[in-house]
């Protein structure tokens, strides 16, 4: 990927998922996702909840979104039981952790901010025009009779997800098909160039980036190597040290963490990691903890407001950044016999938009071929004729889909015959 606008972003789209990824230089920097099977409520969405319960102790409300549970926590007056109001998901469920929402609710859109209720101002890219305003705000029905839990209709995940990603602005966008075209110009504008392109590189850009931040090992430069465990509760960070020979200790250690942090800032922001990192520093790279605090905070300071509220002498440090939805991990696998990495495996939707993807490719590639995608019991259900039917009218009714009940259990989840 070369000469590319500076502020990028790429999406892709599937009957299964749609991809967002910001490009800053030749590389991927941050991935935002939404896959239609799953009811969870998505980051940024509006909803309307129903108070379920209160609890004055914790001074939060206890909240219905129609599929998910949201919790709302905030001083001064809580709403009443039974009362309806409008939230914005601020982070999504994580793990065992619930939806946690605001009653304060802003709606972003790539062109302006709107604070519901409030005046306009401008958004990361450009204001827009008054009428352009007009016909957003005529969009989302605020108000109305509905009092139904659930999302808040004429706010698009596409809408939501270019939105998160176009923060601080961008030049261009990358599409890989008409439609997504379409959807994207009323909410861009004139000011960013909005371009179908080959969709070939633009899902290799995307899976190279995917196999990145699910890789738990990082290669350094200077011949050491970056380690991410990844838990329910935490993130932990070791740092080896490799043999790095013609150096000092010391100056091996000040290398490794000069790399190491760079390596970690990106990795950071592309595998959506957050909460409480524990980072394990070579003891001989300690110079002073308000160094080493100054250099984590500085590594985290991209995913938001960090704190470093400890660095051991023996070089455990300890870091508390925000974690506003699931990490990249949990995003795209389940726990599974191992697939992807070690006890892991794509979730049904994931591995059915891979092998979306890997039959349109080869319609793509071979114009007069009939080719049949073999698809695991897992993954078949979502094959359904509506699914096929962008394929059916793009290429003629050449691809046919059929379960593959291989019984040796094969890892893929689908391959062409």
């Amino acid at each position: 990927m070369s000469d590319l606008p500076p502020g990028l972003l790429l999406v892709d789209q599937t009957p299964f998922d749609l991809r967002v990824a910001r490009v800053e230089g030749d590389e991927v920097v941050r991935l935002a996702y939404h896959h239609p099977a799953r009811k969870a409520p998505l980051r940024g969405m509006l909803y309307r909840a129903k108070v379920t319960q209160i609890d004055k102790r914790l001074g939060a409300a206890f909240l219905s979104l129609g599929a998910a549970e949201g919790f709302l926590r905030r001083g001064g007056n809580l709403p009443r039981v039974g009362e309806t109001i409008l939230v914005e998901i601020k982070r999504e469920g994580i793990g065992t952790k619930g939806v946690d929402v605001s009653d304060k609710p802003v709606l972003r859109l790539p062109r302006v901010t709107m604070p519901v209720g409030s005046t306009t101002r401008p958004g990361p890219i450009a204001p827009a025009a008054e009428n352009d305003l007009d016909a957003l705000a005529a969009a989302v029905p605020l108000d109305g009779d509905d009092k139904t839990p659930g999302p808040v209709a004429g706010l698009s995940p596409l809408a939501v997800l270019v939105a998160r990603l176009a923060d601080g602005g961008i030049d261009a966008v990358h599409v890989t098909s008409p439609a997504l075209q379409h959807a994207l110009l009323p909410l861009v504008g004139d000011e960013v160039d909005v371009q179908v392109v080959d969709a070939a590189p633009v899902r290799a850009a995307l899976d190279a980036a995917e196999e990145e931040g699910l890789d738990p090992n990082l290669d350094l430069a200077g011949g050491g190597r970056l380690k991410v465990e990844e838990t329910e509760a935490l993130f932990a960070v070791d740092l080896d040290l490799g043999r790095q020979q013609g150096q000092s200790q010391k100056g091996a250690a000040d290398r490794l963490l000069t790399d190491a942090l760079a390596a970690l800032s990106r990795y950071a922001k592309l595998a959506d990691i957050g909460g409480q990192i524990i980072v394990d520093v070579p003891r001989a790279a300690i110079a002073a903890p308000k160094i080493i605090r100054d250099r984590l905070t500085r590594t985290f300071r991209p995913l938001g407001r960090v704190g470093v509220p400890a660095v051991s002498p023996e070089g455990v440090c300890v870091v508390i950044a925000p974690r506003p939805g699931p990490s990249l991990l949990e995003r795209l696998t389940e726990p599974c016999a191992a697939q992807v990495r070690d006890g892991r495996r794509y979730r049904a939707d994931v591995a059915a938009a891979r092998a979306y993807r890997l039959a349109e490719a080869t319609l793509a590639a071979q114009r007069t071929a009939q080719p049949c995608l073999q698809v695991s019991e897992r993954i078949a259900p979502f094959f359904t004729d509506a699914a096929l039917s962008p394929l059916h009218a793009q290429y003629g009714p050449r691809l046919t889909v059929t379960p593959d009940w291989r019984p040796n259990g094969a890892q893929e989840d689908a391959h062409v015959a």
